[in-house]
């Protein structure tokens, strides 16, 4: 019984672990192109350049994930 409870605790905390690192790269994929594209067409400050910029941020994102 001990050995079933301790299997399902491991499990448990496991699944815990996976779906929070889920979420993390899911928030760091969504919100990194974003700030990327802000922050290079703040810098460039043109409309071409943005959407260059957020491609950009888009292809990193889908690197990382």
């Amino acid at each position: 019984l001990l050995a079933l409870l301790t299997t399902l605790t491991l499990l448990t905390t496991l699944a815990l672990l996976s779906l929070l690192t889920l979420s993390l790269s899911l928030t760091l994929s969504l919100t990194l192109p974003l700030t990327l594209s802000l922050t290079l067409s703040l810098t460039w400050g043109r409309g071409s350049s943005f959407r260059f910029a957020t491609a950009f941020g888009f292809t990193i994102a889908a690197a990382c994930a």
